[in-house]
């Protein structure tokens, strides 16, 4: 699976925390069971591993995407705009925070709304400034931000889910080679 990841904020900053002990960091067994806050309350509940959510560098440049602005508010639109030859690819939208030091929560999985592939044009670049505007690109899906969302950071990982075109489908009418004369493989 190819994987990008697009962050989209309601906070001006955010610390992802992982792979340290929950004892140190974490909300406590008693803050949990009575949160002082909404904030509090959500990093309690159960995250998601970082080999789900987590992408290394830009990710994949097979799928690549962003959020049209950098900030929301719980019920307006975020729309995303993204740029792959892939005919099926799904976004997961995630929520960073404690989570038992899993460092995000999975809250829910879209589906493009745009008709695939989707033909994106050339980003602008200038070489001067090393400005790159990808501006001009259709919006490719959208996420509403539920009503009872929790202030914090939110990113969308794009996941292609299109085969490989060098994988076997079951329904292949290729049939095998006949330099293999022997169809029951007893040598």
């Amino acid at each position: 699976r190819w994987v990008c990841a697009l962050a989209f904020a309601r906070v001006v900053a955010a610390l992802v925390v992982r792979d340290i002990d929950p004892e140190v960091l974490g909300p406590s067994e008693g803050d949990c069971r009575s949160p002082a806050n909404d904030i509090v309350r959500e990093n309690c509940r159960p995250g998601s591993p970082a080999e789900e959510w987590d992408i290394n560098g830009a990710g994949s440049s097979l799928i690549q995407g962003f959020a049209t602005k950098a900030s929301y508010a719980p019920g307006e639109t975020v729309e995303l705009k993204v740029k792959t030859d892939s005919r099926r690819y799904r976004i997961d939208v995630y929520r960073l925070g404690w989570y038992a030091g899993f460092g995000a929560r999975k809250i829910e999985s879209l589906r493009p709304t745009a008709q695939l592939p989707q033909l994106q044009p050339p980003c602008y670049t200038d070489d001067d400034t090393l400005l790159v505007d990808c501006g001009t690109w259709a919006v490719s899906g959208a996420w509403a931000v539920p009503a009872d969302a929790v202030s914090g950071m939110y990113v969308a990982r794009l996941v292609m889910e299109d085969p490989p075109s060098y994988w076997r489908t079951d329904a292949s009418e290729t049939r095998p080679s006949p330099k293999f004369s022997n169809w029951a493989w007893d040598y």
